[in-house]
């Protein structure tokens, strides 16, 4: 699986940052209090900006297990309604 970065507004205030896509381009997101949101390996320079005055914090190793899209604004703790009933069927039969 391929692996993501994690970029989670660590402020109490709306934060915009520059997250990268793919590998020619990226995209401006704002994130609200408690929302991160997945970009490809690549700093760009305001992400770079943003992370080194304290404003986000980045997870270099998320595995990305729920099939996010990069650059797009998610709330903390939200599950894909898919991934919640694959799981609730792994668990009813046993698996």
């Amino acid at each position: 699986m391929s692996m993501y970065w994690k970029v989670t507004n660590r402020q109490t205030v709306p934060t915009k940052v520059a997250v990268a896509t793919a590998s020619n381009g990226s995209v401006g997101v704002i994130l609200q209090p408690n929302q991160f949101c997945l970009c490809t390996k690549q700093m760009t320079k305001m992400l770079d900006a943003q992370n080194k005055r304290g404003f986000v914090s980045i997870d270099q190793n998320y595995d990305n297990e729920y099939g996010f899209e990069t650059g797009i604004a998610i709330d903390e703790g939200f599950v894909p309604e898919s991934y919640a009933q694959k799981s609730v069927k792994e668990f009813k039969s046993g698996n």
